[in-house]
């Protein structure tokens, strides 16, 4: 982060650039928690993984439903818990394919 935000120390960051930096941060978590071998390396990686969908769902009308059909349909399941971890990164990943209010 000190690179991208070009300072020496954290508290060099200016309060101009705080949510530049909250961003930044959000991304590299995003990108550590895709990797492959995230569900072995973090203990919250599944709870991460549900929020996330979960959240996603309630910005869209029909969202549970969608979500449900999908699940459903391409894994004969209706409850996130019953899914592998596979299967749970794959559902999440449509969900999040959605265009938010869609």
């Amino acid at each position: 982060m000190n690179k991208y935000m070009k300072v020496n120390k954290y508290d060099e960051i200016l309060a101009d650039d705080f949510q530049k930096a909250i961003n930044w941060l959000l991304k590299k978590r995003a990108e550590l928690t895709s990797m492959k071998s995230a569900p072995k390396k973090s203990s919250s990686w599944r709870d991460l993984r549900i929020k996330a969908i979960h959240a996603r769902e309630r910005e869209h009308p029909d969202g549970n439903a969608r979500r449900k059909s999908y699940m459903s349909k391409n894994f004969g399941v209706e409850s996130l818990v019953e899914l592998d971890d596979e299967r749970l990164e794959a559902c999440y990943r449509h969900v999040m394919g959605w265009k938010r209010g869609q």
